[in-house]
């Protein structure tokens, strides 16, 4: 009796590449997700230069400007409404947290003059803020509803 061999298997058949578009995609949309987490750590962790319990809108409930409101922006941006002698004026500022002390610069509007002015937070939760200057004049603060 003679033996006979069995043919060999055939190899299976290479599944086809996949299209050279889609690899495209599929690194264009890793990078994408790669650019979206770093613009997301920078913009949430890195620029923040305030404070989380400071960022927001504070109106002021006691001192001599009673009703002003100011907006902390975490990128250290200040815009203030304030009620100077019953005028409302507009104040713009960077400011800065540097220990328990706010530093807040702003601009002369017509000379451009540079002014920094340095006040002490006494107190600073999420619903109060008491912010008090050289002079002794403490500012009251609330959070207003952002």
């Amino acid at each position: 009796m003679t033996l006979m061999k069995k043919p060999a298997p055939k190899p299976l058949p290479k599944p086809p590449a996949p299209p050279p578009g889609r690899r495209w995609l599929l690194a264009a949309m890793l990078c994408l997700l790669i650019a979206s987490i770093t613009w997301a750590v920078f913009e949430f962790i890195v620029w923040n230069r305030l404070p989380a319990n400071l960022v927001g809108t504070w109106e002021v409930t006691d001192g001599p400007e009673v009703g002003s409101v100011v907006e902390f922006h975490r990128s250290g941006k200040m815009i203030g409404h304030v009620n100077q002698n019953g005028n409302l004026s507009l104040v713009r500022a960077m400011v800065r947290v540097e220990g328990n002390k706010l530093y807040s610069t702003t601009w002369h509007p017509t000379t451009g003059q540079e002014m920094t002015t340095e006040q002490t937070i006494q107190t600073m939760t999420a619903r109060n803020l008491v912010l008090a200057d050289k002079k002794g004049t403490v500012l009251n603060f609330r959070r207003v509803n952002d």
